[in-house]
């Protein structure tokens, strides 16, 4: 259905005064669009004069039109910018159009992997993600199997549900949330091309989102921390002990610098450490303005000892034997070692009791936790996580900044190894 009003764009004024426009709203595709008027009133709420009144009247006409005819918004703001045919030939003649467009459309329907292949090359071109955009089409082609493709106007409520449930056997209702998001992105992007001739209602707005349980909880509990720290890689044989070591050292070291993820410890630079601080933005942010915000987190004992052991001082990256991620082409050789990681972590969990899943990503929500727990502000948290810019003065608390931050950054330092460090 088309929605059409005259409003008063109050946005930017111009010589004549702000732009009187008809703002047109499809409620099928969520989208709208403005037609200039021509008009310019000074005031910033709009003033309805003869003129208003008039082309609102002829408003009202147009509006019963393109909906009667179920013209999309393209269609209809041709009928707000040019007026209503004069006589029923040209009326016959839009509404055949239409029809010719709709027919066209399933003569040679565009299909979805012919159209995919364009549009991730698109985003390639403009260095935007694709992975997950890749993963969801991976998983759809084996859905479909043995079928090679589909047509996009194909794309129906009952097939999405149909491969919403057969997600469901491979991931968690959070993933799949987010491979149907990617999905409908691609969906959009090809109806928004008219040359496409898709379909305007989108299959997608009926598939309702899998509930996440807000009671599973990712962290790992103190308990727990000090099992793995306390473990006794010795007594267990056939495994590379020093390698498992470096593994649970890795993962603490997650912890003590903030909880961060493991991608940011593998990108971490030698440029990046500067009297015992660790400098960096997350690669989480990578996509937004300046990078997002910069952590600024002191290095304890405990991260400065790993850094040492561990740390490539021949490279440029601190940890380079970790391969680093490549989101644009083949990102294996991050992931393979990233799994290589968490199945260490995993294996060494149940030898040590351990209850909960260990892995990498558990780092960030266990800080967060045990810093929580600690009653530390939560603004203090953010800043040491790097979640957002602290709103905290530097001297609000009687101190400088970093004083107050590196102070309550220590009790969980403190918390985790039961053991007292300097600062």
């Amino acid at each position: 259905m088309i929605i059409a009003e005259i409003v008063l764009d109050i946005r930017r004024k111009t010589k004549k005064g702000f732009p009187v426009k008809i703002r047109v709203y499809d409620t099928i595709i969520k989208k709208h669009d403005y037609i200039s008027l021509k008009m310019y009133q000074n005031e910033e709420s709009l003033k309805s004069d003869n003129l208003i009144k008039q082309r609102e009247f002829e408003l009202i006409k147009e509006l019963e039109f393109v909906n009667s005819k179920n013209f999309n918004l393209t269609e209809s703001l041709k009928i707000f910018s040019e007026g209503l045919p004069s006589n029923d030939i040209e009326k016959r003649i839009l509404e055949l159009e239409s029809e010719l467009s709709k027919l066209r459309s399933q003569l040679k329907p565009t299909m979805l992997f012919e159209f995919s292949e364009r549009y991730i090359k698109e985003k390639t071109n403009r260095q935007e993600i694709i992975r997950l955009h890749n993963s969801v089409l991976k998983c759809f082609k084996s859905f479909i199997f043995p079928q090679e493709d589909i047509a996009i106007n194909d794309i129906k409520i009952e097939l999405l549900l149909d491969f919403q449930n057969y997600l469901s056997n491979q991931l968690n209702n959070e993933s799949i949330n987010t491979y149907l998001s990617k999905f409908q992105s691609i969906f959009l992007a090809a109806q928004n091309r008219e040359d496409l001739n898709i379909k305007q209602q989108n299959p997608f707005k009926q598939v309702k989102k899998l509930n996440i349980s807000k009671d599973n909880n990712k962290s790992i509990s103190l308990e727990s921390i000090k099992l793995l720290y306390q473990f006794d890689l010795n007594n267990w044989k056939w495994i590379r002990k020093s390698n498992y070591q470096m593994v649970v050292d890795l993962f603490l070291f997650q912890i003590v610098i903030g909880g961060h993820d493991f991608v940011d410890i593998t990108q971490l630079k030698w440029s990046s450490i500067k009297n015992d601080r660790i400098i960096f933005k997350r690669d989480k942010n990578r996509k937004l303005s300046n990078g997002g915000p910069t952590i600024n987190n002191k290095l304890f004992p405990f991260a400065l000892k790993v850094i040492e052991k561990y740390g490539t001082k021949d490279n440029e990256r601190v940890f380079s034997f970790i391969p680093l991620p490549n989101y644009e082409k083949d990102n294996s050789k991050y992931k393979v070692y990233q799994a290589g990681y968490n199945r260490v972590l995993t294996s060494i969990k149940i030898k040590a009791g351990i209850k909960e899943d260990v892995m990498s990503k558990r780092a960030r929500y266990t800080f967060n936790t045990i810093a929580g727990n600690l009653l530390i502000n939560r603004d203090m948290i953010e800043e040491i996580q790097g979640h957002t810019q602290s709103s905290i003065s530097h001297g609000y608390y009687g101190g400088t900044f970093f004083e107050i931050k590196d102070a309550e950054h220590l009790k969980v330092i403190e918390a985790v190894f039961r053991e007292k460090e300097t600062p």
